[in-house]
């Protein structure tokens, strides 16, 4: 059980941050400033730097939080994680299409932490190489990918149709990616990443477009459209013709 002084730098913490992700929503992450934070509750900018070392630090914690929650959300939605110890959905396509959705449904209730995450970088900063930016990140991805390798060992997805090349190049992140799906699926073929990336640009295109508010003249109902992209996709990579 925590400590008085423990839950007190908790509660401390959160109200930081809670103030800090206001300050992003209203002018955006890379107005984001510990003096800001610190008058908008009541604090010494010297006050802040007691939890934070720096404007870097706090804006990490924030995209740390950012990613983890997305990623519990897809997560959920999907009834598997790769690091959960959750068993394999019985229909790794449909929990796919579920993890879709979810990650929509994150990115319109939280415009702002989506845009953090993903919308333009702030000027100077550098999140920790290989650091709680970078595993949130990855946990996340390792959830869309992961259920694709799931549906390919299931014989859910068949091989690349002709039109495309069993010689693409691949890049070493994508060897790197590649090496450990094969933990789910040994027999994925190379191609598979690439393969992958097309929905995953489908995903995140429609989701950013619609959250940044550029789809509103097209569509009357953005989620049937999004949920109707996203089963016309996953229909063509059961059938190889993506």
């Amino acid at each position: 059980m925590a400590t008085r002084r423990e839950r007190a730098r908790l509660a401390t913490v959160a109200e930081i941050k809670a103030a800090a992700l206001q300050q992003v929503a209203s002018l955006g992450a890379p107005e984001l400033t510990i003096r800001g934070v610190a008058r908008a509750i009541g604090m010494s900018p010297a006050g802040i730097y007691r939890y934070y070392d720096s404007r870097d630090a706090l804006l990490t914690d924030l995209l740390t939080d950012a990613y983890t929650d997305l990623a519990d959300a897809v997560s959920a939605a999907a009834g598997w994680g790769p690091a959960g110890g959750v068993d394999a959905p019985t229909d790794p396509l449909a929990a796919l299409l579920a993890a879709t959705v979810a990650y929509r449904d994150w990115a319109l209730a939280q415009p702002a932490r989506f845009l953090l995450i993903f919308g333009t970088p702030v000027p100077g900063y550098q999140a920790p190489p290989q650091g709680p930016t970078v595993t949130a990140n990855q946990r996340m991805g390792a959830v869309f990918f992961g259920l694709g390798a799931l549906a390919w060992a299931a014989g859910q997805v068949a091989p690349a149709s002709g039109h495309r090349t069993a010689a693409e190049p691949t890049t070493e992140g994508q060897q790197d990616v590649l090496a450990q799906l094969r933990d789910l699926a040994p027999d994925l073929p190379d191609d598979f990443v690439t393969r992958m990336l097309g929905g995953w640009a489908l995903v995140h295109g429609l989701v950013t477009l619609e959250v940044t508010g550029q789809l509103h003249w097209a569509l009357s109902d953005p989620g049937a459209s999004f949920t109707g992209h996203m089963q016309a996709w996953i229909e063509a990579f059961r059938q190889g013709a993506v």
